[in-house]
């Protein structure tokens, strides 16, 4: 891929987001290069925005940092939702499934058979009522 002279602003906070992740996991940018097969050069010009990455070769980045590639774009910002993943991913395992079974238990979604309800949704649908015509008017599209 064609290296960029000046790095491109989605391609520099993903590369950042990387090399973030990549550093807070004590990760070096050359076991990264050899579990991506990658060259060094390569993740580091993306690193610094100048060039891009092949979905297949972030998946690759993603499973070598131990996280998904929805996580290093989704959270590739300075946002509440990067800072509480940010905060997730510190946990220790324990911590997590802990967190994961309460949460299993509060937030549960209603099964098939089970009809939804709340607020905006009602548990008894309202009829759908066909749309009357003005007595005289033409039939839709036949008129001006």
């Amino acid at each position: 891929m064609p290296r960029r002279a000046i790095p491109h602003p989605g391609a520099l906070r993903l590369g950042t987001r990387v090399r973030d992740l990549r550093r807070q996991r004590g990760v070096s940018i050359s076991r990264l290069a050899d579990a991506c097969e990658q060259s060094k050069g390569h993740l580091s010009t993306f690193e610094r925005g100048l060039v891009n990455v092949t979905v297949g070769t972030l998946f690759k980045i993603a499973q070598a940092l131990e996280t998904t590639p929805m996580h290093i774009m989704c959270a590739a910002g300075d946002s509440d939702l990067e800072r509480s993943v940010e905060e997730l991913h510190a946990l220790s395992s324990t911590a997590r499934r802990k967190l994961a079974a309460k949460l299993s238990r509060t937030v549960r979604p209603p099964a098939f058979d089970e009809p939804a309800s709340g607020p905006d949704c009602p548990s008894t649908p309202e009829p759908i009522v066909p749309h009357a015509r003005r007595p005289g008017a033409p039939p839709c599209g036949d008129g001006e």
